[in-house]
């Protein structure tokens, strides 16, 4: 698999890489990690004849990570990667997409990638450039300013209404996330076990700890009655990584 690199205690830092990371562990699949700053991203891809995930507003093709390969075969996207890991290592124990699972993830997945995803970069982003590597910090705050107009340093500061009033929305996404969680029939969105939907979510609350955001996981955990401290510690034997 291929990841951004950083500093041994630092990797990981974004959710979509955490999404592979955590099924391959959910799944006690062995797998070695290639870290890749962010300039070196597009050219390795290429080189790999990776398929882009998406393409940029000129139509040119971009590329994201992570990406994995496993003998010939080359996978990017995340959602790709857990289809290609769970059809290629079935495991009775470990099933990213038990049967008649599929539609109800793809509802969770596309809330959390719609509505949770983007209330939480404008709190998250810029605190994640301290820990890149040098030139992945750099070409991290040329392209996130770009797009958010803004110096990192002033985009949602610490201490502000403004910032507060983000959180709020957090907080209010993950309400729903939450009544999901009431209508279980276990202590997961899976039920009695996870599912890819409970790593995905995993994987937003792994962004927040290991971004080191000063005034995140510390109020996040404590939120509706403590359940994402408490789901957190359910996911611990698939963090380790």
């Amino acid at each position: 698999m291929l990841t951004l690199r950083g500093g041994a205690a630092r990797r990981n830092v974004w959710a979509q890489i955490s999404f592979a990371r955590l099924l391959l562990n959910f799944k006690q699949i062995p797998y070695r990690t290639e870290w890749i700053s962010y300039p070196d991203i597009e050219p390795t891809m290429i080189a790999l004849k990776a398929a882009p995930t998406s393409q940029r507003a000129d139509g040119s093709p971009f590329y994201t990570l992570p990406v994995i390969k496993d003998a010939d075969s080359i996978i990017s996207d995340s959602y790709d990667i857990a289809d290609y890991i769970d059809r290629k290592y079935p495991t009775a124990h470990a099933a990213a997409f038990p049967p008649r699972t599929r539609a109800a993830q793809a509802c969770i997945l596309s809330f959390l990638s719609r509505n949770l995803l983007p209330v939480l970069r404008p709190l998250v982003i810029p605190h994640i450039h301290p820990i890149l590597d040098p030139r992945g910090a750099a070409y991290m705050r040329l392209t996130r300013e770009a797009q958010f107009g803004s110096t990192l340093e002033f985009i949602l500061p610490l201490g502000t209404p403004e910032r507060e009033a983000q959180w709020d929305k957090v907080a209010r996404e993950l309400e729903m996330v939450g009544a999901w969680f009431e209508e279980s029939e276990g202590d997961w969105l899976g039920g009695t076990e996870p599912f890819y939907a409970d790593l995905v979510l995993a994987a937003h609350f792994l962004w927040i700890i290991k971004g080191r955001v000063p005034d995140g996981w510390e109020r996040v955990r404590l939120w509706h009655e403590g359940r994402w401290e408490r789901f957190m510690d359910q996911c611990e034997p698939y963090i380790h990584m």
